[in-house]
């Protein structure tokens, strides 16, 4: 299926995946127990380096900043439950056409 351009955001676009956005409100935390992170902007603590790192890709960590420092920031929006089954059902009818199809075809 074609990609429609006009649905996409624009060329300075980063996938969620390699999108860090306000690294520079994470607090580090030193305590007798060891080290953590605070982020100032969600209000949360964050225990291990690794979590930081997903925290900060992560899509309330985005959406949050894009509210309080950059509006125009694309976040991309997350299906609800209902039409995440939707579109799992209209995928498994275009599968049994499909098939059903190519059956007929051989």
């Amino acid at each position: 299926m074609p990609v429609n351009d006009n649905l996409l955001p624009n060329s300075s676009f980063q996938s969620s995946d390699s999108m860090v956005v306000g690294e520079e409100l994470m607090e580090t935390v030193t305590s007798s127990s060891g080290v953590s992170y605070r982020c100032t902007l969600c209000d949360c603590e964050i225990t291990d380096l690794n979590s930081r790192a997903l925290h900060v890709k992560g899509r309330r960590h985005r959406l949050a900043y894009k509210q309080k420092y950059d509006s125009e920031m694309f976040v991309e929006m997350q299906p609800s439950k209902r039409l995440k089954s939707c579109l799992l059902a209209a995928k498994k009818r275009i599968s049994r056409k499909e098939a059903k199809t190519s059956r007929l075809d051989s």
